[in-house]
């Protein structure tokens, strides 16, 4: 036995080294001398030779990825392959020189057709399948597959071949595969065919042939496979088919057939694929398929022509499986049309006009598997419609117009695994629809009205069910899908529905995702995906049960990021370390939210747990906010910035945090009010606290701050009263605290509650120290006692007694000064106006002059201009800062002298308000009022005038020479011109605080000797006051202006006239 193994080893050895067995592709340099150079390569399962075009080398070629002439690609024993771009190798025996054995198949791609036949060119080469597509636009001739008798398959496809020359196929006799699909003949001639008798197969699809010879087949006996697909065909000769007894698909698809000959396909008994589909068909006559019994496949879509089917039309087709008659606009379906052919297995009747299918359509149909009806017009499912169909794995009624499932409609199904209901007008589905199907895998309800399915666990049977979709539905709460019972659910789509509260159900499937993007979700409830643990003990066991990867899908939400929020919150951030989680939550940094404003587009991830709080509106103080801090469970009212001086009496239940920061609070007398009793924290920087004594802590006070105050002492007493609070936490700083003796004891007590003062390094003394011969501001608890509280020295004692003395008697002198001052006020501003008037503006200011004036300003107009003095008037006395005006007409006691009224006025007015007009200026009163206004101003050195010019003024040279002075150099205010009140209002005297002016008559409560004294005394004090200005102007030497000597003339005119 080994001697005979070893022989065979022997024998084997000899045979491989004298007998090759295989053949290496040689790649030659010299292969052809039209290419600049050849480039020899091999991949991983072939070799290649490409040829580079003239003044290009194989450097150029790889970094500019240059198109090359041709390619070789070889594959041992498997293909040959030849792509063209610039040129081809076509020679005697091509391959010859490249040491290529046998192949299976040879493909020319993008090449023109040789100028010799394939004989010469594949010589040496046995080629059985060749593939020749792509090339370039050109004709064939006929010796080109000359004596090529070993072919067995030829693809011409996508050649662009126009026309077929009689008897090139004449030497494929063996031939049994030819493709000739996708060029651009229109006809072929009717002997083409006929010595290709062993042919099996034959493409002539998506050509231009308008007709076919009858006899062009006659030779085919052994035909399997016709493919006339796509062409111009409207016309077939009776007996055109007639010898192909082989013949077992038929594809007559895509052409403009009307209708056909009755007995067209009578010869084809073996007949197992026919298309007709996309064709103009208007009706086919009952037993048109009679002669065709094995017919397994028949495609009549794409007739929109189609109106109706007549009932023997499938008559005799007891081996039809699959059945298309889509897009054929049918609007009725014979109860017994199917009924005919019990075998079929596939009927696809989408995009028809099918209102309704009557019971028993489907009864001898229990062969039924896939039923594909969607896109039609059904409006309802009568019950019975499916009794028959156990086998039935898919049902698609995709968009109809199906407003009910009637309870046992589908109870039969009891193999289906999917249901396609999606995009109906369904609103409520009752709770044993789906009871019955327990090999359901896919439900689809996409696309429906459905409100609700919480009421009842409608898939409680379907323990298959892995694909549940009720998107784009009107759901308002995650259904109750008794996820329990099924345990392979593996995805749940509730895409664009109207939940609001998600509270995360529980889950027996192991691996599922939720799909709940574009709802309308606000709060999400995670407390059955939790389990905690505390010492080993699980303290939530209610999800014991289940375990796994459960992933939700939260995007495009409404998320409120309130107190009810914070817990997922947490599990998005991982923050119990205690616990397991059952669900996961898909780009849980991409979930952000909605609302409330300050945190909206912000990620919930990013927002700290304090930020989580919900509005609190029952007895909230007025302009205050009131909210519960989930964090801590703490009510908290902040009144901060209100500039309230006064604590808030009313708060919400169990407030535990009050924040008044910056207002005017002064004392905290009000703590020991019954609602401040549940205080916790009390914040109350940055206010006028300057003592806190006599406080009563809230007796739950855990924390304070009085940052920012007027603190400069802390007494024994406070202290005694914080000691007794425990865990008491106090800040302090950026107070003005004095530093002395007393202090000492209040840095001990600091430096014992260092834990307790959480500011202990902003608490300074008020004034710097001396420390070292140097000023220094350090934390008082670092201050040194000796520096706090020196010890006694005499000397420096003196100095502080003789200091206190000096400031005591200045103080003393300063007092009596100033009570002197304001007894003889008038006098002594009197005295220094007319002595020291060059520093006299130094130190008395314009409200000092003016603050025994009574009115604000006096408005002179006339009659003609009196909606011009209302509208001011109105203005200036009703709207903050509110002022008093004199006019005339309300103002003025009636009897009395207008020139005294005149006088007077412009005496006790602040400001005079002349508003201009051509009527005012031409009036005998304007020369009065203007030059007791002009020369008052004079007086008091003051700019008091303010001038309103209202419409057009008379030529300027015949104006007053000083009213032409004052509006060539002062500024004048244009009635209703832009700015106009802002202008005026700073014109104004400007009041140091906002009051309210209640306007009296000056003369009300006057007895009228009185009133006539009042304007004597106005009258005579005037003169006086002129005269004065005169003699100043002559005692200072200064020489008055060309306009001053008019003024004074006008003066005088004016006195003699009062």
């Amino acid at each position: 036995m080994f001697e005979k193994q070893v022989l065979f080893c022997f024998f084997h050895i000899i045979f491989l080294t004298v007998i090759p067995t295989s053949h290496e592709f040689i790649c030659r340099k010299d292969y052809d001398n039209n290419c600049s150079s050849v480039l020899c390569g091999e991949t991983a399962n072939a070799h290649y030779l490409i040829c580079l075009p003239a003044k290009v080398s194989k450097y150029i070629y790889f970094r500019q990825n240059i198109e090359y002439n041709y390619r070789i690609e070889y594959s041992l024993y498997k293909y040959l392959k030849v792509e063209c771009y610039g040129s081809a190798p076509y020679k005697f025996a091509m391959f010859s020189e490249l040491d290529v054995a046998e192949i299976d198949y040879l493909i020319f791609v993008m090449c023109p057709l040789p100028n010799i036949n394939f004989k010469d060119l594949f010589h040496g080469l046995t080629v059985k399948k060749l593939i020749f597509e792509r090339r370039t636009r050109g004709s064939v001739f006929v010796s080109l597959f000359k004596d090529l008798t070993s072919l067995e398959s030829l693809n011409l496809s996508w050649n662009e071949i126009s026309f077929l020359p009689e008897g090139i196929f004449q030497n494929l006799i063996n031939i049994k595969s030819l493709q000739i699909s996708n060029n651009q003949f229109k006809t072929v001639p009717e002997d083409i065919f006929q010595p290709l008798s062993n042919l099996e197969n034959l493409d002539l699809g998506s050509n231009k042939l308008a007709r076919l010879p009858k006899y062009l087949f006659s030779n085919l006996s052994k035909l399997k496979r016709l493919y006339l697909y796509n062409n111009q065909l409207s016309f077939l000769p009776n007996d055109i088919f007639n010898n192909l007894n082989s013949l077992e698909v038929l594809e007559l698809s895509g052409n403009h057939f009307t209708e056909l000959p009755e007995n067209i396909f009578s010869g084809l008994p073996k007949l197992r694929r026919l298309g007709l589909a996309n064709n103009e068909f208007k009706t086919l006559p009952a037993g048109f398929f009679r002669e065709n019994s094995a017919l397994e496949e028949l495609k009549l879509s794409g007739n929109p022509s189609f109106k109706h089917f007549p009932d023997g039309l499938l008559e005799r087709l007891i081996n039809l499986k699959n059945l298309s008659i889509n897009d054929c606009n049918i609007t009725r379906i014979n109860v017994s049309f199917f009924s005919q052919v019990s075998s079929l297995v596939e009927i696809k009747m989408r995009n028809n006009r099918l209102t309704y299918l009557p019971i028993g359509t489907f009864q001898n149909n229990s062969n039924l598997r896939n039923l594909q009806m969607m896109f039609n017009d059904l409006i309802s499912l009568p019950i019975g419609l499916f009794e028959k169909q156990f086998n039935l794995i898919k049902l698609n009624l995709f968009k109809n117009d199906i407003q009910k499932l009637e309870p046992g409609i589908f109870d039969m199904l009891m193999s289906v695994q999917e249901i396609n209901l999606g995009y109906n007008y369904i609103k409520y589905i009752n709770e044993t629809v789906f009871k019955m199907l327990k090999n359901l895998k896919t439900l689809i309800l996409t696309g429906n009205q459905i409100t609700t399915l919480e009421k009842y666990n409608y898939l409680d049977n379907v323990i298959n069910l892995k694909i549940i979709d009720l998107s784009k539905n009107n759901l308002t709460t995650f259904p109750d899908v008794s996820m329990v019972a099924a345990t392979n659910v593996t995805l749940i789509n509730l895409k664009y529905n109207h939940i609001s509260h998600l509270e995360i159900p529980l889950l027996a499937s192991y691996d599922v995702r939720i799909f709940l993007q574009g709802n309308q979700i606000r709060t999400v409830s995670v407390s059955n995906t939790q389990r905690c643990y505390k010492n080993n003990i699980t303290l939530s066991s209610s999800v014991e049960h289940i375990s796994g990867s459960r992933v939700f899908f939260l995007q495009k939400n409404l998320f409120q990021c309130d107190c009810c929020m914070l817990d997922f919150a947490d599990h998005l951030t991982n923050s119990f370390h205690d616990c397991d989680f059952t669900a996961n939550f898909h780009g849980s940094n991409e979930l952000v939210c909605s609302g409330p404003p300050k945190l909206a587009k912000k990620p919930i991830t990013s927002i700290l747990r304090a930020e989580f709080t919900c509005v609190v509106e029952n007895n909230c103080p007025t302009l205050c906010s009131c909210f519960l801090r989930a964090s801590d469970n703490k009510v908290i009212v902040n009144c901060s910035g209100l500039y309230e001086d006064k604590l808030p009496l009313l708060f919400p239940e169990n407030t535990s945090v009050l924040h008044f920061e910056n207002n005017s609070l002064t004392s905290l007398s009000e703590l020991s009010s019954e609602v401040h009793q549940t205080l916790t924290e009390l914040y109350l920087d940055n206010n006028l606290i300057s003592s806190i004594e006599n406080w009563n802590f809230p007796p739950k006070l855990e924390v304070m701050s009085l940052r920012e105050n007027y603190l400069n002492e802390f007494s024994i007493d406070m202290i005694k009263k914080v000691d007794k609070l425990s865990n008491f936490a106090f800040r302090l700083g950026n107070n003005p605290w004095n530093c002395d003796c007393q202090t000492v004891e209040f840095k001990s007590w600091l430096i014992e509650h260092l834990q307790n003062i959480t500011d202990i390094d902003d608490i300074y003394c008020f004034a710097p120290i001396t420390l070292n011969g140097t000023l220094k501001k350090i934390p008082l608890v670092e201050m040194p006692d000796n520096v706090l509280c020196p010890n006694n020295d005499w000397s420096q004692k003196n100095t502080l007694i003789t200091v206190i003395i000096i400031c005591v008697v200045l103080a003393l002198l300063l007092l009596t000064i100033s009570v002197l001052y304001y007894r003889n006020k008038q006098t002594v501003i009197a005295y220094f106006y007319v002595h020291f008037f060059e520093v006299f503006p130094s130190f008395f200011t314009l409200d000092e002059l003016e603050e025994n004036k009574l009115y604000d300003a006096f408005i002179s107009y006339c009659s003609s201009d009196s909606d011009v003095a209302v509208n001011i008037l109105k203005e200036l006395e009703t709207k903050e800062p509110y002022f008093k005006l004199c006019v005339h007409d309300r103002d003025w006691l009636a009897g009395n002298a207008i020139s005294s009224n005149i006088i007077y006025s412009i005496q006790n007015s602040k400001r005079i308000i002349l508003i201009l007009s051509k009527d005012f200026v031409e009036s005998a009163w304007f020369h009065i009022e203007f030059h007791a206004a002009h020369y008052q101003t004079l007086e008091d050195k003051v700019n008091r005038l303010i001038i309103v010019v209202t419409h057009n003024l008379p030529p300027k040279d015949s104006l007053d020479k000083d009213l032409q002075y004052l509006l060539s150099t002062k500024t004048y205010l244009l009635w209703k011109e832009r700015w106009f009140w802002e202008k005026l209002r700073y014109a104004m005297p400007h009041r140091t605080s906002v009051q309210t002016i209640k306007n009296k008559r000056f003369y009300s409560n006057q007895s009228p000797s009185l009133i006539l004294k009042t304007g004597r005394n106005s009258i005579e004090k005037y003169n006086d006051n002129r005269k004065k200005i005169k003699q100043n102007t002559f005692v200072s030497g200064r020489s008055e202006s060309k306009n001053s000597e008019e003024s004074t003339k006008k003066a005088q005119m004016l006195q003699t006239s009062i």
